[in-house]
């Protein structure tokens, strides 16, 4: 069993290409940049560190080799470290000399830097003699200030015992580069995201012009304003545009297919049922008149069902593109010497909006032998039954629709009547000639093409208003999205 397209759901949207390509370019370029980026800030935190180490363990030494022995066995310094900063209070900076117990504990601070004032620096235990240990303590001049300290025990050629040598420095210095580099490397690291993002979607419009431009083809062919793609493309999309191009060569040749067929079997039908026509003279009156209601039936049968075969494999052809106003004024002007000899004479004004019809905006999404088939039955419906005037009229339409509406003068329909009229093989009066069929034809074909037929009173004439709707093709030069 079939499934009901009506039940069945909705396609899913795909997104578009240059979103996600977009969306991907920058989602790996923020995480190539946040790594980047901490391996940076880590590598130039290690290095602020030790850069700042390696500056105490240059004050450190230099401090060593300024301390000289009095002839008192003072303990004293011969030149200063250069460093304004270990003579302000609290500073910041500082240095001291303890001596070592006779238990191996620092003992007394013998000699101290200014910045110290009547501060000590704790000194944890006594560091080796060897490469100088390095600590963080928080017990420093000033409360809850970590420093960073630097210490060896020592030996002076002309003192008694060993001497611990310790420098330090406030540690938040070591933060307050940190963050400065961060904050330069988070703005540069941002502007280099920036960038590159305006780049990528650059390169992608650059990109993807091709499709851009495959795209407004195949509008241009769906429009009417072309047939084929041109295939002067670049090798990625090439094999794209020959598959497109043989589809609709293939529809086109399906279509010519199906018109030959519906033709032949047009002629190979009627010809038949045109004979039988010229054989049922000699029949008896009663017999005669029955054979010739059928030879009607089956020639009207095949008229409809050959109008709308052919309706059916148009409406498929992608790319038919029919100007309304000229079809309505060439069945007018025929109308007109078909019914020349009335009287009064008939007047038949097709009153067309020339801006919209230059714009392109009254042209027919189908082929023009279907145009011709809908105004031509409505048309001639109206010059049968008008007093004397029939007018053509039609605009746009909501949406991609639209809206030809045929009137007349003359007496019109009720609403039963006018539902009655669209009914295959109904005839409202048969004083007038017809098959009966028109009406019916034209709804098949309007059908086919999702259009819609209506009829009321016309406001205008006071007669008959035939309300038909069709596709509406493109407008010249541009695009409908």
């Amino acid at each position: 069993m079939s499934e009901d397209p009506a039940s069945a759901p909705p396609p899913r949207r795909a997104g578009s290409i240059a979103l996600r390509l977009a969306a991907a370019a920058l989602v790996s370029t923020l995480i190539a940049v946040t790594a980047g980026g901490f391996a940076l800030s880590h590598a130039f935190h290690r290095s602020v560190e030790a850069a700042f180490d390696q500056r105490l363990e240059a004050l450190h030494r230099a401090l060593v080799a300024a301390l000289r022995v009095g002839r008192d066995g003072a303990i004293g310094l011969d030149r200063g470290l250069g460093d304004p900063r270990f003579d302000q209070i609290f500073s910041g900076w500082y240095w001291q000399v303890e001596e070592v117990g006779q238990e191996g504990m620092t003992d007394e601070v013998v000699l101290a830097s200014r910045s110290l004032w009547d501060q000590t620096l704790d000194v944890a235990g006594t560091p080796g003699s060897g490469p100088a240990a390095v600590r963080q303590i928080v017990d420093g001049p000033t409360e809850g200030v970590p420093l960073r300290l630097v210490a060896r025990t020592i030996t002076l050629p002309d003192h008694d015992g060993p001497l611990v040598v310790a420098v330090a420095a406030d540690a938040a210095e070591i933060g307050l580069e940190t963050r400065r580099f961060d904050r330069l490397l988070i703005l540069m690291l941002g502007g280099l995201v920036l960038v590159a993002t305006l780049l990528t979607l650059v390169q992608l419009r650059w990109g993807l012009a091709p499709l851009r431009r495959l795209s407004g083809d195949l509008d241009a062919i769906r429009a009417g304003r072309a047939a084929r793609l041109d295939e002067q493309r670049p090798r990625e999309v090439l094999p794209l545009v020959r598959a497109m191009n043989g589809v609709l060569d293939h529809d086109a040749e399906v279509v010519r297919r199906a018109r030959a067929q519906a033709g032949n079997l047009a002629h190979g039908l009627k010809t038949p049922l045109t004979l039988l026509a010229a054989d049922i003279a000699d029949l008896p009156e009663d017999r005669r008149e029955v054979a010739r209601r059928q030879i009607d039936a089956m020639r009207l049968i095949v008229e409809r069902h050959l109008t709308r075969a052919s309706a059916a494999a148009n409406a498929a052809v992608i790319g038919a593109r029919t100007p309304v106003a000229p079809v309505a004024a060439d069945i007018a002007r025929s109308l007109e010497r078909m019914f020349a000899r009335r009287d009064p004479p008939l007047s038949i004004a097709v009153d067309l909006a020339p801006d919209l019809e230059s714009r392109g905006e009254l042209d027919f999404r189908g082929e023009r032998q279907d145009l011709e088939e809908i105004l031509g039955n409505l048309m001639e419906n109206a010059c049968k039954w008008a007093a004397g005037r029939v007018r053509v009229s039609g605009g746009a339409a909501s949406g991609d629709m639209l809206l030809i509406l045929i009137e007349d003068d003359g007496p019109g329909l009720t609403p039963d009547q006018a539902r009655a009229a669209l009914q295959r093989g109904r005839r409202l009066d048969e004083r007038v000639p017809g098959s009966g069929l028109g009406l019916s034809i034209v709804s098949d074909v309007v059908e086919i093409y999702g259009g819609t037929l209506a009829l009321a009173a016309s406001d205008g004439l006071g007669g008959l208003a035939a309300r038909v709707t069709l596709p509406r093709a493109e407008e010249n030069g541009r695009r409908r999205r």
